[in-house]
């Protein structure tokens, strides 16, 4: 078993990206919980 958890958060649009890149996974990572964050709209 592992001791991290891998999350990956499908966002709407850049906001949202950057609101899970620059607060949410540095706050996270100190947890062992590494996230990222894709766009799937486009435009």
């Amino acid at each position: 078993m592992s001791d991290y958890v891998e999350v990956i958060a499908i966002v709407e649009g850049k906001t949202e990206q950057i609101f899970v890149e620059k607060l949410l996974a540095p706050y996270l990572a100190v947890k062992n919980v590494y996230m990222t964050a894709t766009s799937w709209l486009q435009g």
